[in-house]
């Protein structure tokens, strides 16, 4: 899988695809005890959003009803990059 993300700051772009990276896969109970385990302010690339009933959300996905489940509450697994460099 490729990833490219491009990073904005201070007058500049980079694209962040060069670095090494983890794709992670983890469970959470609602988004906000996903993004607890990061700094205020961090950026984190989400790939995509699974939740109980097996909707997937990325990029390419949009459903009239919106989430489908409850994104701050529900089980959901999570697949995001962990860059390592």
């Amino acid at each position: 899988m490729r990833v490219i993300v491009v990073r904005r700051g201070f007058g500049r772009a980079e694209n962040l695809g060069q670095y090494q990276y983890d794709i992670v896969f983890e469970d959470h109970y609602g988004i906000h005890s996903f993004l607890n385990h990061f700094p205020p302010g961090f950026v984190v690339t989400i790939l995509t959003i699974t939740g109980p009933n097996g909707r997937v959300h990325n990029d390419d996905t949009e459903y009239e009803d919106g989430w489908g489940f409850d994104i701050t509450s529900d089980l959901i697994r999570i697949e995001w990059v962990r860059y390592t460099h």
